[in-house]
């Protein structure tokens, strides 16, 4: 296993009561464990967590009165590495496992026109 430390803080000026749902907390599954974590909320309102029934994500929700709020997790997160065999070559997609396909998923995180040009750029000849 390896240990990676997640750092994520996020600031606002709320303008009206607000309630937030923020997806920032690392699941816990078969791949990785979370052995710290931690939420810091300025101001300090009350939270909860909520889980979808379905997966794994957990999301941190609170009530935010108008003015500065300032959220910052921290996490220390174990992870087993995955075992990649490099002969194993291209995998159609109706091989995959299910859980594979939302990491192939466009976001607003990932542009995946830009990545998609890299991607032929330096792979495109295979």
């Amino acid at each position: 296993m390896s240990k990676f430390q997640i750092d994520c803080e996020l600031e606002y000026e709320v303008a009206a009561q607000t309630v937030f749902v923020f997806n920032v907390a690392v699941p816990d599954d078969h791949r990785q464990r979370v052995v710290e974590e931690a939420v810091e909320l300025e101001p300090s309102p009350s939270w909860d967590e909520l889980r979808e029934p379905d997966t794994l994500n957990r999301f941190i929700r609170v009530d935010v009165s108008p003015g500065a709020f300032r959220i910052r997790y921290l996490a220390l997160v174990d992870v087993s590495p995955v075992e990649l065999d490099p002969q194993a070559g291209e995998v159609p997609i109706t091989a995959l496992p299910v859980d594979a396909l939302a990491c192939l998923r466009g976001s607003r995180y990932c542009e995946s026109e830009a990545s998609f040009r890299l991607a032929c750029r330096l792979f495109g000849q295979m």
